[in-house]
């Protein structure tokens, strides 16, 4: 059926306009197991990076797309911690990549940012030699189709860049990956057994003005030792987030907009669409500083179009885990 093709595209568009200059996934062993403090022991949670922090991140993903085949991408890299005028300058390296294709290529690649004194995201730097970098890469697995259609190709991914890799855009996409490891929990004092729940709004790249309406849920969830040495004590924390009914009612009807606009005449085979997003994050770090130890991400995004036997699912899911190796 067109129509769910083209709102498979949406969807992945969608998708890659979320994940972008995130991590696209590495995974080591499983972290020790989680100990349970006592029903109502509260921790609390500061910002505490100092500059001259490195380490090597290790990450790994799955990426499962409906009507494609299953990709596991791997991905080796490493952090530095730099002096900024105003806060910490944070860089992120690519070492070695492996697995994917061009959307999960450009993912891996992250521009430098600068955050606050209590780990607040500022802004992202050097944003022309970002842009340069995805260019290479583009050009790169564009090698062996020189000919008449290769300016144009180039040019094509010229406007792509420009239009996805905007500074707003990199901004949104790198402060949510930032908040949910470390900005979110900042100054908190969480209390064991005792989730906090709220209701906010995100960036969606399918809406054009206001955010997503999301319920989120914050959590302690225990304790576990996060250092060579099992000496240093670290905390688990998890994330959950969904839309809510208005969240979810808006998302149906950008939905139509952008089908309407991609295939005019089709909008009827919409007449009965959902759409759902579901994200959750498992954090391991240390409390006094929210040093991340470990990192893992699931996000699942689900539209269905049609009714009975024309029911027609589409989905984009990836399970993201990182893991951090200080020097």
């Amino acid at each position: 059926m067109k129509t769910i093709r083209i709102v498979g595209l949406v969807l992945a568009a969608s998708c890659f306009a979320a994940c972008a200059g995130k991590k696209a996934p590495v995974a080591e062993a499983d972290p020790a197991p989680a100990v349970e403090p006592a029903p109502g022991t509260v921790v609390s949670l500061r910002f505490g990076w100092p500059v001259g922090l490195t380490a090597n991140v290790e990450s790994e993903g799955d990426i499962a797309r409906s009507g494609q085949k299953p990709v596991r991408v791997k991905l080796r890299s490493r952090l530095m911690v730099r002096e900024a005028p105003d806060g910490l300058l944070i860089e992120e390296t690519v070492d070695t990549f492996g697995g994917g294709g061009l959307i999960e290529s450009l993912a891996s690649l992250s521009p430098g940012f600068v955050v606050g004194a209590e780990g607040e995201f500022l802004r992202v730097v050097h944003l022309e030699e970002f842009r340069a970098q995805a260019m290479d890469l583009i050009m790169s697995l564009m090698q062996g189709q020189e000919g008449p259609n290769h300016e144009a190709a180039r040019a094509q991914a010229q406007a792509l860049l420009d239009q996805v890799f905007t500074e707003q855009v990199l901004a949104s996409q790198v402060a949510d990956a930032w908040n949910s490891r470390v900005a979110a929990w900042s100054g908190a004092d969480m209390t064991f057994g005792e989730p906090l729940s709220l209701v906010t709004e995100a960036e969606h790249p399918m809406l054009e003005s206001g955010g997503l309406e999301l319920e989120v849920v914050f959590a302690w969830v225990g304790e576990a030792t996060c250092s060579r040495d099992g000496e240093r004590r670290c905390v688990e924390l998890t994330i959950e987030s969904r839309p809510t009914e208005r969240g979810a009612a808006a998302l149906v009807e950008a939905t139509r907009k952008m089908v309407a606009q991609l295939a005019p005449g089709s909008e009827a085979e919409l007449a009965d669409v959902s759409v759902s997003i579901e994200n959750r994050v498992r954090l391991l770090c240390e409390p006094d500083t929210l040093i991340t130890h470990r990192f893992e991400r699931w996000r699942d995004e689900r539209i269905e179009t049609g009714g009975g036997a024309e029911r027609q699912v589409r989905f984009n899911r990836n399970h993201v885990v990182e893991v951090f190796d200080y020097d």
